[in-house]
């Protein structure tokens, strides 16, 4: 079966703990970014990934975002796309826990 990639670009919102502003300096924002990227990725499968993330601003207590992703049309349908990237949320329990299989490549 052939792959037919494709890409799809969705916004949406997160509540996220502890972050109440965006961040001022650009590494404090960078780990925001990758902390979205993370949540929304937790969400995808069959190959899908974020390509990006842009338009990250904060209002109202939720951080707002663009989220570009790519993904195998073939798989994937760009409905259930929007879906995930609309229902991804922060577990509570990621944050307090660290996985005891975490290794770091040097």
């Amino acid at each position: 079966l052939m792959s037919s990639p494709a890409t799809k670009t969705a916004e949406s919102t997160l509540q996220l703990n502890g972050v109440n502003s965006l961040p001022s300096s650009d590494s404090d924002m960078q780990a925001l970014v990758s902390r979205i990227e993370v949540i929304v990725n937790g969400g995808l499968s069959d190959g899908a990934k974020v390509l990006s993330i842009s338009n990250v601003s904060f209002e109202n207590g939720t951080v707002s975002y663009k989220v570009e992703i790519g993904y195998d049309s073939s798989k994937t349908s760009e409905g259930s796309i929007e879906a995930i990237v609309g229902s991804a949320a922060e577990s509570p329990q990621s944050v307090t826990t660290v996985p005891a299989t975490t290794t770091t490549v040097p």
